[in-house]
């Protein structure tokens, strides 16, 4: 065989080697690439139909989203004895700077949570002032019925119960009267 048809034939293999080895490692780099529903980065969610009284749960990234209109009762009912908190103040909870107050939202009447119990991630129910494990002054709040933690109506978690930390409230702002946006944390 000659020279010139070894290099040849030794460049077009090394090519074609070439070649197999980028189309068989695209779908790898493909695979590092976020699916599409990963990469949005906000989530607009409106509450039109929500009522004083009521909760609506929005799932965003597999994580339940509750959205609760409080009555006149469910803020008065915030003022409950601060010995009865674990975190009072939010201090060791995650919430955004805007939500940094006793409602621990923007609006007092919109309350915004992760709906997800600080102990081991069950999801809470939201309960009225019937429930006789609420402190006496508390209108309304949330049981995670897997362990027994409560939280008020702002999400602030009771002594006595397992949850560590108050529910996370995640990072939102209004962009509409009945309507929030929110975006990753």
């Amino acid at each position: 065989m000659s020279e010139s048809r070894r290099k040849f034939l030794t460049l077009a293999t090394g090519a074609i080697a070439g070649i197999g080895a980028v189309l068989a490692s695209l779908p790898f780099v493909k695979s590092m690439n976020p699916p599409k529903h990963i990469k949005q980065m906000t989530w607009d969610i409106e509450f039109t139909k929500l009522r004083p009284g009521q909760m609506m749960v929005h799932v965003v990234e597999s994580k339940p989203i509750f959205i609760t209109f409080r009555t006149k009762e469910d803020l008065d009912g915030l003022d409950i004895d601060n010995n009865k908190l674990k975190d009072p103040n939010s201090e060791e909870s995650d919430q955004p700077e805007l939500s940094n107050n006793k409602y621990r939202s923007i609006k007092p009447e919109i309350f915004v949570a992760e709906g997800l119990c600080t102990h081991l991630g069950c999801s809470p129910t939201h309960v009225n002032n019937d429930q006789d494990f609420l402190p006496p002054k508390a209108a309304g709040g949330y049981f995670c019925p897997c362990h027994g933690a409560v939280y008020d109506s702002a999400g602030r978690v009771l002594e006595g119960g397992p949850a560590p930390r108050n529910l996370k409230v995640p990072v939102y702002e209004f962009i509409e009267d009945r309507k929030i946006r929110m975006s990753r944390s």
